[in-house]
């Protein structure tokens, strides 16, 4: 049985009660009789979890037109396949030996999520009714996704640092040496169930539609991680030879006609190094790290991807508030002299919300702002994040009090709030701001430490569970969008 506790927790280890000598001896009528009642209750539960986890896995796949979807988690090889039963198996407490303990209710009970195991239609309409009912608590169909607990368990991946292509070497945390603990935690809210990413369920709703992100490399992270999800099920493959050393990147699921683009922009709003923007408000480029950010216009390759999408993901924020970097906001032209951080990028926000409500119909998504996780430095100054266990409460906390993370995200929070749902907002500030332990550790170099983007598998993994949520909560928005971004015009 897990102990409660807010934040994260791990597995208690529950002691057997000691056997009184003789009594339960060897060859005692005693041991005979318990020995062969223990063996036929425990054969009945092996039997009894089996069929329901059988159950659970076949409802959950069955009937997808050109699916493959068992094969996606047994080809997997880890212990993701669980996820074919989140209702009985994978959402349920572990107890010391490893056991799933089906008695608790620390996750809103199991009645239901036994029964709703066995409801599941042959479509993907409904296994997306399947999984909104599964993922209501009381029938509440509302759920905050924020307010939650980082669980010990298995770890979950369908895909690993070998068995995708796309992870840069970089973000290969065990080949880099990174403990591996950080791999083996789960994001639990309290008041609803946060379903494991189903490529498959994705890839149908999505079938020969576009899918757009833009942002910065931390929205990279995710993207990468969105593409790996979905190679573990079905092949990815580049478009036209794609790379992520360019600025664009295409990628496709020719099975199913899945467009997926990638596009770089730091600000979201045009952004420039040109010596001739520098002179243009009088000011000179004196360093790598100098750059014009016009705050009033959408940068080019966000309206690009924008005509070619049915729907988008969004990030932004880390360069707005990077030290190290020196940034020039100008407006209509005029450098706005004296801004902070903070005032451009609600300004930047704003600009893009508006481009976005008249120009795109279909579903946004804007991922909150992530937190990094410097100790004892910055990422140019030394700052360290060599932790191996997530925070604690008390630590996240204080964290909070004065991480610029959570500045940010009260902005997003208010600007996106303002758009009558056109934008959604991806929060995944606070659950993240546990995570020391989880980000880019180079143990054979000890000067280098990526304490702002994430391992691969890891956090982003979860941050795409919360990004399929959202998608297909209302999938009416997507089945609306005609094919390859000519939605709403």
């Amino acid at each position: 049985m897990l102990r409660k506790k807010k934040g994260w927790e791990r597995p208690t280890f529950a002691v057997p009660l000691a056997m009184r000598p003789g009594e339960f001896g060897a060859g005692s009528p005693v041991r005979r009789v318990g020995v062969t009642v223990g063996l036929a209750v425990a054969l009945a539960l092996i039997v009894g979890l089996a069929a329901a986890h059988f159950r659970a896995g076949s409802d959950v796949f069955a009937g997808l037109k050109g699916s493959a979807g068992f094969s996606y988690y047994a080809a997997a090889g880890n212990s993701r396949e669980r996820e074919n039963s989140p209702p009985l198996l994978s959402r349920l407490p572990m107890t010391a030996a490893g056991l799933y303990d089906v008695t608790s209710d620390d996750h809103g009970g199991t009645e239901n999520d036994i029964s709703s195991s066995l409801t599941v239609e042959d479509s993907v309409e409904g296994q997306l009714e399947d999984l909104r009912f599964r993922n209501t608590v009381s029938g509440s169909t509302q759920c905050d996704l924020t307010k939650g607990r980082w669980v010990a368990g298995p770890e979950m991946s369908p895909y690993s640092e070998n068995t995708c292509k796309y992870i840069p070497s970089k973000w290969k945390c065990r080949r880099e040496g990174r403990d591996t603990n950080y791999s083996r935690w789960r994001w639990q809210p309290d008041d609803c169930n946060l379903e494991q990413f189903k490529a498959d369920v994705f890839l149908e709703l999505f079938r020969n539609k576009t899918i757009g992100f833009v942002g910065d490399s931390i929205l990279r992270n995710v993207f990468i991680s969105f593409l790996c999800l979905l190679n573990a099920f079905q092949p990815v493959v580049p478009v036209n030879g794609t790379t992520f050393k360019s600025r664009f990147a295409s990628f496709e699921v020719p099975s199913y006609g899945v467009i997926l683009h990638y596009g770089t922009s730091h600000f979201l709003t045009v952004e420039s190094a040109d010596q001739e923007e520098f002179k243009a408000i009088n000011r000179t480029r004196e360093g790598r790290y100098y750059v014009v950010v016009h705050l009033d216009k959408v940068n080019d390759r966000l309206k690009d991807i924008i005509t070619t999408c049915d729907a988008m993901v969004l990030g932004s924020g880390q360069w707005y508030q990077a030290t190290g970097k020196t940034k020039f906001y100008v407006r209509n032209s005029t450098l706005w002299d004296g801004v902070d951080d903070l005032t451009a990028f609600e300004e930047g926000m704003r600009t893009v919300i508006k481009h976005i409500e008249s120009n795109f119909k279909g579903p946004v998504v804007f991922q909150s702002y992530a937190p990094s996780h410097f100790t004892g430095g910055d990422w140019n100054s030394g700052g360290q994040c060599s932790e191996t266990q997530p925070w604690s409460d008390d630590a996240v906390l204080e964290m909070e009090k004065l991480s610029p993370a959570v500045r940010y995200e009260e902005v997003q929070q208010r600007v996106f709030s303002e758009t009558g749902g056109s934008v959604e907002l991806l929060d995944i500030t606070h659950l993240s701001m546990y995570r020391i332990d989880a980000h880019i550790v180079r143990s054979h170099r000890e000067s280098l430490r990526d304490c702002m983007h994430w391992c691969l598998p890891g956090i982003p993994d979860t941050w795409n569970d919360m990004l399929f949520r959202i998608l297909t909560r209302r999938p009416e928005r997507i089945r609306q969008t005609e094919v390859h971004g000519s939605s709403g015009k």
